[in-house]
C-alpha cells in the first residue's frame, strides 16, 4: 500500500505523514417536494454571489463569461523538455517517478540531439535492458521534435547541455525538466525566467501535473 501511494505522489512519505481513506454512502437525488427544497436553496445561494456584483453591468458579466470559456476552450497545454538523464529515467521498463511524468505529460518537446544522446545512452546501459530504438521510437510519437538554434553559451559548466536549454527555448516550453546541477546555476535560472521557463526536477514536475 505504502509503495502505491508514493508512486502515485511521486516522492517518498516522510515518518510524520499518515494516510487515511474516507468513504461516502451515495445518495439519491431528491424528488417530490425535497428537489423544491433543494431548488430553492441553490436559487438563494446564487442570488448570494450574484449580490457581490452589484454595480457590474450586464454587458461586463456577458464579456467575463465569455472571456473564461474562450480560455478554457482554448488553454495551452503545459509543454514540457526533459533532459538525457530524466528521458533515460522514463523508459518503458522504468516505475519511478519520470515514468509517471511522461503519462501525465500533456504536451513534450524533444530535440534531435537529445534523442541522439538517450539513444547512446540507453544501448551503453546494459543494466537497463530496453530496446533503444523502441524507446526512441515511444518518444517520437509522444513529442515535438526540434532542432533547436544555439544563439549563446547559457550553461557555462557544461557547454553540452545547451541544446537542452534551446530546446526548451525554441519549444516555447513552460517547464525544463532535469536531475543535472549544472541546469540549476543562478545563470542558468535567469535565462529560463526569462524565457518563460521554469527548471524543477521529475518530482516536483509530477507534483504540478
Amino acid at each position: 500500500m505504502k509503495e502505491a501511494i508514493e508512486a502515485l505522489l511521486g516522492r517518498a512519505l516522510q515518518d510524520d505523514e499518515s494516510i487515511s481513506i474516507q468513504t461516502y454512502r451515495a445518495k439519491d437525488a431528491p424528488v417530490g417536494a425535497g428537489r423544491d427544497v433543494a431548488y430553492r436553496r441553490l436559487l438563494d445561494r446564487t442570488k448570494q454571489t450574484a449580490s457581490r456584483a452589484k454595480g457590474v453591468s450586464e454587458a461586463e458579466v456577458d464579456a467575463a463569461i465569455d472571456e473564461a470559456a474562450d480560455f478554457v476552450r482554448h488553454k495551452r497545454e503545459m509543454r514540457i523538455v526533459a533532459d538525457t538523464a530524466v528521458l533515460v529515467r522514463m523508459n518503458v521498463k522504468a516505475a519511478g517517478p519520470a515514468r509517471l511524468v511522461l503519462e501525465r505529460t500533456p504536451a513534450a518537446v524533444l530535440s534531435t540531439f537529445v534523442l541522439q544522446e538517450v539513444e547512446r545512452v540507453l544501448k551503453d546501459a546494459g543494466s537497463v535492458r530496453v530496446d533503444a530504438r523502441e524507446q526512441i521510437e515511444q518518444f517520437v510519437s509522444v513529442a515535438q521534435i526540434l532542432n533547436p538554434i544555439i544563439r549563446e553559451p547559457v550553461v557555462l559548466n557544461d557547454p553540452d547541455d545547451d541544446p537542452v536549454i534551446y530546446t526548451a527555448v525554441d519549444g516555447q516550453a513552460d517547464i525544463l525538466c532535469t536531475l543535472d546541477r549544472h541546469f540549476y546555476a543562478p545563470g542558468v535560472i535567469e535565462f529560463c525566467r526569462n524565457h518563460g521557463i521554469s527548471v524543477m526536477n521529475d518530482i516536483e514536475l509530477l507534483r504540478s501535473l
